[in-house]
Protein backbone atom coordinates (compact mmCIF):
# COMPACT_ATOMS: atom_id res chain seq x y z
CA UNK A 1 0.00 0.00 0.00
CA UNK A 2 2.79 2.40 0.61
CA UNK A 3 4.68 1.45 -1.93
CA UNK A 4 1.97 2.30 -4.50
CA UNK A 5 1.05 5.80 -2.72
CA UNK A 6 5.05 6.65 -3.37
CA UNK A 7 4.42 5.22 -6.83
CA UNK A 8 1.44 7.47 -7.11
CA UNK A 9 2.99 10.78 -5.29
CA UNK A 10 6.55 10.34 -7.89
CA UNK A 11 4.00 10.12 -10.83
CA UNK A 12 2.21 13.04 -10.04
CA UNK A 13 5.59 15.22 -9.32
CA UNK A 14 7.10 13.91 -12.75
CA UNK A 15 3.96 15.04 -14.22
CA UNK A 16 4.33 18.17 -12.69
CA UNK A 17 7.53 18.46 -13.80
CA UNK A 18 6.45 17.96 -17.15
CA UNK A 19 4.10 20.59 -17.49
CA UNK A 20 6.67 23.33 -15.93
CA UNK A 21 9.71 22.44 -18.43
CA UNK A 22 6.98 22.72 -21.25
CA UNK A 23 5.96 26.41 -19.84
CA UNK A 24 9.95 27.15 -18.99
CA UNK A 25 10.58 26.70 -22.59
CA UNK A 26 7.87 28.86 -24.07
CA UNK A 27 7.18 31.26 -20.82
CA UNK A 28 10.19 31.89 -19.35
CA UNK A 29 9.66 34.02 -16.83
CA UNK A 30 6.21 35.12 -17.79
CA UNK A 31 4.30 35.13 -14.43
CA UNK A 32 6.04 35.15 -11.16
CA UNK A 33 5.05 31.82 -9.68
CA UNK A 34 6.73 30.37 -13.16
CA UNK A 35 9.89 32.42 -12.46
CA UNK A 36 9.72 31.33 -9.06
CA UNK A 37 10.25 27.93 -10.25
CA UNK A 38 12.64 28.41 -12.89
CA UNK A 39 15.14 29.36 -10.40
CA UNK A 40 14.92 25.39 -9.13
CA UNK A 41 15.49 24.19 -12.92
CA UNK A 42 18.69 22.31 -12.28
CA UNK A 43 17.35 20.78 -9.35
CA UNK A 44 13.94 20.01 -11.01
CA UNK A 45 15.42 18.70 -14.01
CA UNK A 46 18.16 16.30 -12.00
CA UNK A 47 15.65 14.83 -9.84
CA UNK A 48 13.16 14.31 -11.92
CA UNK A 49 15.36 12.86 -14.71
CA UNK A 50 16.43 9.49 -13.06
CA UNK A 51 12.61 9.37 -10.94
CA UNK A 52 11.31 9.59 -14.37
CA UNK A 53 13.66 6.41 -15.76
CA UNK A 54 12.97 4.57 -13.08
CA UNK A 55 8.79 4.65 -13.39
CA UNK A 56 8.57 4.63 -17.01
CA UNK A 57 11.22 1.76 -17.74
CA UNK A 58 8.09 -0.71 -16.50
CA UNK A 59 6.33 1.08 -18.93
CA UNK A 60 8.05 1.18 -22.34
CA UNK A 61 11.71 0.91 -22.86
CA UNK A 62 11.01 4.01 -25.52
CA UNK A 63 9.27 6.34 -23.21
CA UNK A 64 12.43 6.11 -20.59
CA UNK A 65 14.78 6.45 -22.85
CA UNK A 66 12.81 9.81 -24.61
CA UNK A 67 12.48 11.34 -20.93
CA UNK A 68 16.34 10.41 -20.64
CA UNK A 69 17.35 12.05 -23.34
CA UNK A 70 14.80 15.15 -22.88
CA UNK A 71 16.52 15.83 -19.35
CA UNK A 72 19.49 15.04 -20.72
CA UNK A 73 19.21 17.97 -23.14
CA UNK A 74 17.93 20.41 -20.71
CA UNK A 75 20.91 19.54 -18.48
CA UNK A 76 24.09 19.74 -20.60
CA UNK A 77 22.12 22.77 -22.78
CA UNK A 78 22.07 24.82 -19.50
CA UNK A 79 24.19 23.18 -16.74
CA UNK A 80 27.48 21.99 -18.81
CA UNK A 81 29.91 23.55 -16.30
CA UNK A 82 28.38 21.55 -13.53
CA UNK A 83 30.58 18.23 -14.59
CA UNK A 84 33.53 20.21 -16.00
CA UNK A 85 36.84 18.23 -14.28
CA UNK A 86 36.21 18.23 -10.44
CA UNK A 87 39.15 17.92 -9.48
CA UNK A 88 42.05 19.67 -8.80
CA UNK A 89 40.92 23.31 -10.11
CA UNK A 90 43.96 24.53 -12.76
CA UNK A 91 46.20 26.92 -11.45
CA UNK A 92 45.34 30.55 -12.39
CA UNK A 93 48.02 32.15 -14.73
CA UNK A 94 47.96 35.52 -12.31
CA UNK A 95 50.90 34.49 -10.38
CA UNK A 96 52.16 37.95 -8.91
CA UNK A 97 49.46 39.94 -10.95
CA UNK A 98 52.17 41.84 -12.62
CA UNK A 99 51.71 43.67 -16.03
CA UNK A 100 51.45 41.90 -18.87
CA UNK A 101 52.18 42.48 -22.07
CA UNK A 102 51.55 40.33 -25.83
CA UNK A 103 54.87 40.54 -26.68
CA UNK A 104 55.07 38.48 -23.57
CA UNK A 105 52.94 35.46 -25.16
CA UNK A 106 55.21 32.68 -26.57
CA UNK A 107 55.41 32.70 -30.18
CA UNK A 108 54.05 36.03 -30.51
CA UNK A 109 56.41 38.03 -33.12
CA UNK A 110 54.06 40.87 -34.42
CA UNK A 111 54.22 44.30 -32.56
CA UNK A 112 51.29 44.45 -29.65
CA UNK A 113 47.64 45.33 -30.60
CA UNK A 114 46.63 45.47 -27.10
CA UNK A 115 48.79 45.89 -22.93
CA UNK A 116 47.21 43.71 -20.99
CA UNK A 117 47.18 43.50 -16.57
CA UNK A 118 46.31 40.43 -14.52
CA UNK A 119 43.65 41.24 -11.74
CA UNK A 120 42.40 39.38 -8.67
CA UNK A 121 39.17 40.18 -7.50
CA UNK A 122 36.51 38.92 -4.56
CA UNK A 123 33.00 39.73 -4.39
CA UNK A 124 31.22 39.64 -1.28
CA UNK A 125 27.57 39.72 -0.38
CA UNK A 126 28.25 40.63 3.59
CA UNK A 127 24.69 40.44 4.76
CA UNK A 128 23.16 43.39 6.74
CA UNK A 129 23.74 42.93 10.65
CA UNK A 130 27.17 41.35 10.44
CA UNK A 131 29.66 41.86 13.51
CA UNK A 132 31.88 39.11 11.85
CA UNK A 133 34.48 41.65 10.42
CA UNK A 134 37.44 38.95 11.26
CA UNK A 135 35.83 36.62 9.27
CA UNK A 136 35.55 38.71 6.56
CA UNK A 137 39.01 40.17 7.03
CA UNK A 138 40.53 36.51 6.93
CA UNK A 139 38.47 35.34 3.83
CA UNK A 140 40.21 38.59 2.22
CA UNK A 141 43.56 38.08 3.07
CA UNK A 142 43.32 34.26 2.20
CA UNK A 143 42.35 35.55 -1.62
CA UNK A 144 44.69 38.58 -1.36
CA UNK A 145 42.68 40.12 -4.40
CA UNK A 146 44.17 43.37 -6.15
CA UNK A 147 39.84 44.48 -5.62
CA UNK A 148 37.03 43.92 -2.76
CA UNK A 149 33.90 44.00 -4.20
CA UNK A 150 31.19 44.74 -1.37
CA UNK A 151 27.34 43.97 -1.55
CA UNK A 152 25.06 45.23 1.82
CA UNK A 153 28.15 47.05 3.71
CA UNK A 154 26.83 48.30 6.97
CA UNK A 155 28.32 51.38 8.40
CA UNK A 156 30.04 49.24 11.12
CA UNK A 157 31.48 46.92 8.96
CA UNK A 158 32.59 49.32 6.43
CA UNK A 159 34.58 51.30 9.23
CA UNK A 160 35.76 48.01 10.47
CA UNK A 161 37.01 47.12 6.89
CA UNK A 162 38.38 50.71 6.52
CA UNK A 163 41.07 50.06 9.66
CA UNK A 164 41.92 46.54 8.80
CA UNK A 165 42.82 46.96 4.84
CA UNK A 166 45.50 49.75 5.31
CA UNK A 167 46.78 48.25 2.27
CA UNK A 168 43.85 49.11 0.12
CA UNK A 169 44.03 52.68 -0.06
CA UNK A 170 41.38 53.68 -2.57
CA UNK A 171 37.85 52.94 -1.35
CA UNK A 172 34.38 53.82 -2.06
CA UNK A 173 31.44 53.30 -0.36
CA UNK A 174 27.84 54.46 -1.18
CA UNK A 175 25.54 53.33 1.95
CA UNK A 176 21.70 52.96 1.61
CA UNK A 177 20.53 53.70 5.47
CA UNK A 178 16.75 53.48 4.45
CA UNK A 179 17.38 49.20 3.90
CA UNK A 180 20.87 49.09 5.29
CA UNK A 181 23.90 48.24 3.70
CA UNK A 182 25.64 49.90 0.68
CA UNK A 183 27.98 48.97 -2.02
CA UNK A 184 31.68 49.53 -1.62
CA UNK A 185 34.96 48.93 -3.51
CA UNK A 186 38.28 48.33 -1.49
CA UNK A 187 41.22 49.11 -4.56
CA UNK A 188 45.02 48.66 -4.47
CA UNK A 189 44.80 50.53 -7.75
CA UNK A 190 43.29 54.01 -8.05
CA UNK A 191 39.75 54.64 -8.88
CA UNK A 192 36.86 57.36 -9.04
CA UNK A 193 33.42 56.66 -9.33
CA UNK A 194 31.82 56.49 -12.65
CA UNK A 195 27.84 55.43 -12.10
CA UNK A 196 24.80 54.41 -9.67
CA UNK A 197 21.53 53.15 -10.45
CA UNK A 198 19.30 53.26 -7.77
CA UNK A 199 15.79 52.39 -9.83
CA UNK A 200 14.10 50.77 -10.34
CA UNK A 201 13.64 48.53 -7.18
CA UNK A 202 14.21 48.80 -3.51
CA UNK A 203 17.72 50.21 -3.01
CA UNK A 204 20.58 51.04 -5.02
CA UNK A 205 21.26 48.13 -7.48
CA UNK A 206 24.29 49.16 -9.67
CA UNK A 207 28.07 51.55 -8.58
CA UNK A 208 30.97 51.80 -10.90
CA UNK A 209 33.79 52.57 -10.23
CA UNK A 210 36.20 53.38 -13.23
CA UNK A 211 40.18 51.55 -12.21
CA UNK A 212 43.00 53.27 -13.67
CA UNK A 213 45.28 49.79 -14.68
CA UNK A 214 48.52 49.65 -16.24
CA UNK A 215 47.59 50.20 -19.87
CA UNK A 216 44.23 51.53 -19.58
CA UNK A 217 41.09 51.47 -17.25
CA UNK A 218 38.57 49.18 -16.43
CA UNK A 219 34.97 49.94 -15.50
CA UNK A 220 33.89 47.57 -12.65
CA UNK A 221 30.11 47.47 -11.19
CA UNK A 222 29.62 46.06 -7.71
CA UNK A 223 25.82 44.45 -8.30
CA UNK A 224 22.84 44.19 -6.16
CA UNK A 225 20.00 43.04 -7.84
CA UNK A 226 16.32 42.97 -5.97
CA UNK A 227 15.56 40.39 -4.34
CA UNK A 228 12.22 38.09 -3.34
CA UNK A 229 12.25 40.21 0.29
CA UNK A 230 9.14 40.75 2.00
CA UNK A 231 10.29 44.43 1.69
CA UNK A 232 10.35 44.12 -1.84
CA UNK A 233 7.19 41.86 -2.80
CA UNK A 234 5.06 44.17 -0.61
CA UNK A 235 6.57 46.99 -3.34
CA UNK A 236 6.41 44.91 -6.59
CA UNK A 237 4.43 41.54 -5.80
CA UNK A 238 6.26 38.04 -6.77
CA UNK A 239 5.82 39.07 -11.13
CA UNK A 240 7.04 42.46 -10.79
CA UNK A 241 9.68 41.36 -9.01
CA UNK A 242 11.16 39.71 -11.89
CA UNK A 243 10.00 42.52 -14.51
CA UNK A 244 12.21 44.67 -12.27
CA UNK A 245 15.45 42.21 -12.09
CA UNK A 246 14.94 42.32 -15.35
CA UNK A 247 14.73 45.59 -16.08
CA UNK A 248 17.94 46.57 -14.03
CA UNK A 249 20.00 44.08 -15.98
CA UNK A 250 18.82 45.73 -19.24
CA UNK A 251 19.99 48.91 -17.89
CA UNK A 252 23.53 47.82 -16.57
CA UNK A 253 23.89 45.89 -20.03
CA UNK A 254 23.01 49.49 -21.74
CA UNK A 255 25.63 51.14 -19.70
CA UNK A 256 28.37 48.55 -20.88
CA UNK A 257 27.42 48.58 -24.50
CA UNK A 258 27.08 52.60 -24.76
CA UNK A 259 30.48 53.08 -23.13
CA UNK A 260 32.35 50.75 -24.82
CA UNK A 261 35.09 49.84 -22.63
CA UNK A 262 36.61 46.75 -20.53
CA UNK A 263 33.95 46.04 -18.15
CA UNK A 264 33.27 43.67 -15.08
CA UNK A 265 29.87 43.37 -13.24
CA UNK A 266 30.14 41.42 -10.03
CA UNK A 267 27.97 40.48 -6.92
CA UNK A 268 24.83 39.27 -6.08
CA UNK A 269 22.24 39.23 -8.79
CA UNK A 270 19.60 37.04 -6.97
CA UNK A 271 19.37 35.00 -9.80
CA UNK A 272 19.84 31.70 -10.64
CA UNK A 273 20.82 30.40 -14.24
CA UNK A 274 17.38 29.07 -14.76
CA UNK A 275 15.93 32.86 -15.02
CA UNK A 276 15.40 35.02 -17.47
CA UNK A 277 17.65 37.48 -16.10
CA UNK A 278 20.31 35.77 -16.36
CA UNK A 279 19.84 35.01 -20.13
CA UNK A 280 19.83 38.33 -20.41
CA UNK A 281 23.12 39.46 -18.80
CA UNK A 282 24.81 35.75 -20.42
CA UNK A 283 23.63 36.54 -24.24
CA UNK A 284 25.48 40.24 -24.04
CA UNK A 285 28.52 38.89 -21.49
CA UNK A 286 30.73 36.39 -20.48
CA UNK A 287 29.77 34.48 -17.37
CA UNK A 288 33.15 33.62 -15.78
CA UNK A 289 32.19 30.45 -13.77
CA UNK A 290 30.59 28.72 -17.01
CA UNK A 291 33.72 29.66 -18.92
CA UNK A 292 36.75 28.49 -15.80
CA UNK A 293 34.85 27.24 -12.54
CA UNK A 294 34.55 23.88 -11.99
CA UNK A 295 32.11 21.90 -10.75
CA UNK A 296 28.38 23.70 -9.52
CA UNK A 297 29.11 27.18 -7.93
CA UNK A 298 26.45 27.37 -5.46
CA UNK A 299 26.94 30.24 -3.10
CA UNK A 300 23.52 30.56 -1.26
CA UNK A 301 22.63 29.99 1.31
CA UNK A 302 25.94 29.56 3.43
CA UNK A 303 24.17 29.74 6.46
CA UNK A 304 20.63 29.06 8.41
CA UNK A 305 18.84 30.83 10.49
CA UNK A 306 21.75 33.73 9.63
CA UNK A 307 20.57 36.31 12.56
CA UNK A 308 19.88 33.99 15.50
CA UNK A 309 22.81 32.06 15.27
CA UNK A 310 25.22 32.72 12.12
CA UNK A 311 28.18 29.91 12.64
CA UNK A 312 25.18 27.24 11.87
CA UNK A 313 26.12 26.41 8.73
CA UNK A 314 24.45 24.92 5.22
CA UNK A 315 24.95 23.68 2.14
CA UNK A 316 24.94 26.07 -0.77
CA UNK A 317 22.05 25.12 -3.07
CA UNK A 318 21.57 27.80 -5.60
CA UNK A 319 24.23 30.09 -7.53
CA UNK A 320 23.27 33.45 -6.82
CA UNK A 321 26.69 35.48 -7.33
CA UNK A 322 28.39 36.20 -10.40
CA UNK A 323 31.26 37.36 -12.21
CA UNK A 324 30.12 38.93 -16.40
CA UNK A 325 32.68 40.24 -18.37
CA UNK A 326 33.06 41.80 -21.95
CA UNK A 327 35.49 40.39 -24.64
CA UNK A 328 38.69 41.78 -23.48
CA UNK A 329 38.33 40.50 -20.25
CA UNK A 330 39.74 37.53 -19.89
CA UNK A 331 38.67 35.00 -16.54
CA UNK A 332 41.90 32.26 -16.17
CA UNK A 333 40.23 31.34 -12.63
CA UNK A 334 37.36 31.44 -9.96
CA UNK A 335 36.80 29.41 -6.65
CA UNK A 336 34.22 30.08 -4.11
CA UNK A 337 35.34 30.67 -0.72
CA UNK A 338 33.48 28.07 1.69
CA UNK A 339 34.90 29.70 4.94
CA UNK A 340 32.45 31.18 7.59
CA UNK A 341 32.41 35.16 6.97
CA UNK A 342 29.16 35.59 9.26
CA UNK A 343 27.02 36.39 5.57
CA UNK A 344 24.72 33.78 3.99
CA UNK A 345 26.69 34.08 1.20
CA UNK A 346 29.55 32.24 -0.14
CA UNK A 347 32.40 34.96 -1.47
CA UNK A 348 33.42 34.54 -5.67
CA UNK A 349 37.58 34.92 -6.37
CA UNK A 350 37.97 35.76 -10.07
CA UNK A 351 41.55 35.47 -11.87
CA UNK A 352 41.20 38.03 -14.91
CA UNK A 353 43.65 39.02 -17.72
CA UNK A 354 42.32 42.63 -18.66
CA UNK A 355 43.07 44.00 -22.37
CA UNK A 356 42.86 47.31 -23.77
CA UNK A 357 43.42 48.58 -27.30
CA UNK A 358 46.45 50.64 -27.24
CA UNK A 359 45.37 53.81 -27.10
CA UNK A 360 46.21 55.72 -23.59
CA UNK A 361 44.18 56.49 -20.33
CA UNK A 362 40.63 58.15 -21.10
CA UNK A 363 39.17 60.01 -18.76
CA UNK A 364 35.68 58.54 -17.29
CA UNK A 365 32.75 59.30 -18.42
CA UNK A 366 30.42 60.02 -14.91
CA UNK A 367 26.87 58.61 -15.56
CA UNK A 368 24.38 58.20 -12.99
CA UNK A 369 20.77 57.06 -12.72
CA UNK A 370 18.85 58.87 -9.87
CA UNK A 371 21.85 59.97 -7.88
CA UNK A 372 24.49 62.64 -9.12
CA UNK A 373 27.68 62.08 -8.52
CA UNK A 374 30.57 64.67 -8.07
CA UNK A 375 34.17 63.42 -7.93
CA UNK A 376 34.16 62.79 -4.29
CA UNK A 377 30.72 62.17 -2.96
CA UNK A 378 27.53 60.89 -4.50
CA UNK A 379 23.99 63.37 -3.21
CA UNK A 380 25.83 63.61 -0.10
CA UNK A 381 25.37 60.55 1.11
CA UNK A 382 28.68 58.24 -0.68
CA UNK A 383 31.79 58.40 1.03
CA UNK A 384 34.70 58.30 -0.95
CA UNK A 385 38.49 58.01 0.71
CA UNK A 386 40.99 57.84 -1.97
CA UNK A 387 44.91 57.87 -0.22
CA UNK A 388 48.49 57.06 -1.31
Amino acid sequence: MLRRKLGRLADIYLAGVSVWALAWQLGRDSWGGLALLNAWAFWLISTALPLGVLRLRRRAAWLAGGWLLAGLALLIGRYRFVWRALGAPAKSTIGAKAERNDNDIPGRTEPAATSRAALRLISMNLLRKNHSGRQVVDAIRSAAPDLVVTQELEPYLHDFLEQALPDYPYRHWHPHRKSGGGLGVFSRYPLQPTGLWEKPGTRPFGLRVTLDLPGGALDVYSVHLISIGAAALQKTGLTGNFRSRERQVRILLDEVATRGRAAMLLGDCNMTEGNEAYRLFSAELSDAWRAVGRGPGWTWPHTLDVLANPGRRALPLLRLDYCFCTASVRPQHMHVIYAPTGSDHCPIVVDVLVSQPALGRQPAKERTDGTALSGQAAAGTAQNTATG
